[in-house]
């Protein structure tokens, strides 16, 4: 019963399994408003304490927070992606690179935190992280539009944590699909 172990880790909503048999699970933790959780167990359902000295890594940043997929590079560090905002209709693409450690990647975003806030327009939804063999990172999900509209919407970050701007010349990409587009 691990994730009882958790007791800041109020909600897990991906997993990923490192190459050593060990889990890390990440969501978000209830310590006031809505904060990134990540906890690593052990292959035998135990905490890692080698990981953020209890087993648990939790960020705090402005606004709430929630995490919905996780990818774990060839390096050990571990990318996290989800969603930041104050509600449904003002929420941002968000993405975070931790160490092997359980520390956010100082070295990885534009401000030295590990962290990548990008907006689309003003409701956005990250529901997915890929990366490729080059190191750099795909998101994708969806962004509001006027409206009830929905679009698909990507974003490629560098290996640096920065938006790519040869992935159409900003680094995000939005694809409109209707109904009426499916007919």
């Amino acid at each position: 019963d691990g994730l009882a172990q958790v007791p800041s880790l109020r909600q897990a909503n991906a997993l990923a399994i490192q190459t050593d048999g060990k889990i890390v699970v990440a969501g978000f933790s209830l310590t006031g408003d809505t904060n990134l959780a990540l906890a690593r167990f052990n292959s035998n359902g135990s905490l890692d304490t080698t990981f953020d000295a209890d087993g648990i890594a939790i960020l705090v940043l402005p606004n709430n927070q929630d995490l919905f997929d996780i990818a774990i590079q060839p390096d050990g560090k571990i990318v996290v992606g989800g969603n930041t905002g104050t509600n449904d209709l003002d929420q941002d693409f968000l993405v975070v690179r931790f160490n092997a450690n359980g520390t956010p990647d100082a070295s990885f975003g534009p401000t030295g935190t590990g962290v990548i806030q990008t907006s689309f327009n003003a409701g956005d939804s990250l529901g997915s992280i890929a990366l490729q063999t080059d190191g750099k990172i795909v998101a994708g999900g969806y962004t509001k539009t006027a409206g009830i509209n929905f679009d698909f919407a990507l974003m490629r970050i560098t290996a640096t944590g920065s938006l790519d701007t040869t992935f159409d010349t900003d680094g995000k990409l939005t694809t409109s699909i209707r109904e009426q587009d499916l007919l």
